[in-house]
C-alpha cells in the first residue's frame, strides 16, 4: 500500500546580510522539478520560515498537526562551501538574536528537554549515497547545525518525533553552487531517504 502522506519542507526567509535566503530559493526550485519515489511524483508541502524563534515555535507544530507528513526536511543556508545534512540538534544555549531582535525564551527550544537529539536518518549512508550518484554537489556530514533557527527548528521538530526529519544547509547561491544545482541535491538528498527506507 502506498504512503499517500506529504513530504513537508521549509526554507527560512532573509535574515542579516541574506537578502535572498538560499534555502527557500532552492526548496521552490525543487518543487518545480519534483521527487520521485518506485516511479511516481510524491507530493510535496514548501513552507517559508521566517527567522523569528517565536515563529517557529507556533508554526512547526502546525505543519505537523495538518500535513502529517511522511518526511520533514528543514533547510537553511550556512558559510560553508558544501550541502551539508545535519545529524543532531541542541536544546540550547540559543543567544543570537532573531530578526525581530529577540532571542530564544530562557536560551533553548524545549523547557525539560534533552540537551541533544539525533535524526533517525543514516546521514552518512544518504551524504555517500547522494557523493556517489552525482558529481555537481557534494554532501558533506555535520554535527554541529549552529546554534541559531536553523538548528532551533531541527530540534522543534525531532522533540516533535512524529515521522523522519532532516536538517539540510545550503551554501550562499553562486558560492560556489546555483540554486538549480542545490535544488537537484535536495532532489538526490531525499530521494536516497525514500530508497533506502528512512521516510
Amino acid at each position: 500500500m502506498s504512503d499517500d502522506r506529504p513530504i513537508l519542507l521549509t526554507g527560512y526567509g532573509p535574515f542579516s546580510h541574506h537578502e535572498v535566503n538560499a534555502s527557500w530559493v532552492v526548496v521552490q526550485e525543487l518543487q518545480s522539478i519534483g521527487v520521485s519515489h518506485n516511479g511516481r511524483n510524491m507530493p510535496l508541502v514548501i513552507k517559508e520560515i521566517p527567522v523569528i524563534y517565536e515563529s517557529v515555535h507556533e508554526e512547526v507544530p502546525k505543519l505537523w498537526s495538518e500535513y502529517k507528513p511522511r518526511l520533514c526536511v528543514h533547510t537553511g543556508v550556512s558559510h560553508y562551501k558544501e550541502i551539508t545534512v545535519e545529524q543532531c540538534a541542541r536544546n540550547s544555549v540559543y543567544r543570537p538574536l532573531d530578526v525581530t531582535g529577540q532571542c530564544a525564551k530562557n536560551y533553548q527550544c524545549e523547557a525539560g528537554g534533552v540537551e541533544k537529539l539525533e535524526t533517525s536518518i543514516d546521514v552518512n549512508l544518504i551524504a555517500d549515497s547522494v557523493n556517489k550518484r552525482q558529481s555537481e554537489v557534494k554532501v558533506v556530514v555535520s554535527q554541529d547545525a549552529g546554534h541559531y533557527l536553523c538548528e532551533f527548528i531541527y530540534y522543534k521538530s525531532l522533540h516533535i518525533g512524529n515521522s523522519p526529519t532532516l536538517f539540510v544547509h545550503f551554501p550562499t547561491i553562486g558560492l560556489p553552487y546555483s540554486s538549480a544545482q542545490m535544488a537537484i541535491g535536495l532532489k538526490h538528498i531525499i530521494e536516497s531517504i525514500l530508497d533506502n527506507g528512512m521516510g
